[in-house]
């Protein structure tokens, strides 16, 4: 990585970790400036029948980003996030969420489950989740 603020995402795992091969091989037409996106690590755990954490681990073994966040919490540049609270938010979709909290908060696999269940934008379901206060995690990919 090159920029100034670059990370050892490799730390985050028990020293001599290493990346799937399978899963770096897939990983690497989809590496842009750095990092892979969130929608491209999750096709990937889908075409290789693996679950999305592990291709996260691989990512960040391989000392990658993952960007642009399918909720729009992380990944974006230059403001990082792009999701903004939701300016109305419906009594069932507040509750569905409300319903999805364990342990204080939502887990990221929750809101898409909603979404799809309210069939509205992954997006649009996080914006609701930051109008009620709601902190989306863990992250399916393993980013926080």
């Amino acid at each position: 990585m090159t920029h100034a603020d670059a990370k050892d995402y490799r730390a985050k795992h028990p020293p001599g970790a290493e990346a799937d091969l399978h899963i770096a091989s897939a990983l690497k037409p989809k590496i842009s400036n750095g990092g892979v996106s969130c929608a491209a690590a999750h096709t990937i755990a889908a075409d290789l029948q693996v679950p999305p954490q592990q291709v996260g681990q691989s990512i960040d073994l391989l000392n990658l980003r993952i960007k642009k966040c399918q909720l729009g919490l992380f990944g974006y540049h230059p403001q990082k996030r792009i999701v903004e609270p939701a300016q109305n938010v419906s009594a069932q979709l507040a509750e569905a969420l409300r319903e999805g909290v364990e342990n204080g908060r939502i887990p990221c696999l929750t809101v898409w489950q909603i979404a799809d269940r309210f069939k509205i934008a992954r997006l649009q379901a996080a914006a609701a989740c930051e109008a009620l206060e709601l902190k989306v995690a863990p992250c399916q990919l393993g980013a926080f």
